[in-house]
């Protein structure tokens, strides 16, 4: 599966929310649920936010460069 730098922005962006969701649960508040996969898979997301994000600046540099050249 293909995902381009906004995708990825928005996709970790939304794991982020479903995650601090699961952890600020009342479940979890009275320890019936498990907040470790829920924090674990923040971790992924920040990590999915960041290589997105690089990406995006990547592709801003080089569209840059290319119009550069061109001018």
């Amino acid at each position: 599966m293909e995902v381009n730098a906004t995708q990825g922005i928005m996709q970790a962006q939304q794991s982020l929310n479903t995650n601090a969701a699961k952890i600020s649960s009342k479940s979890a508040m009275e320890g019936k649920t498990d907040i470790i996969e829920p924090q674990v898979e923040m971790l992924q997301a920040e990590i999915q936010y960041t290589a997105s994000a690089k990406m995006l600046k990547s592709s801003d540099n080089m569209m840059g460069t290319l119009l550069d050249v061109v001018s």
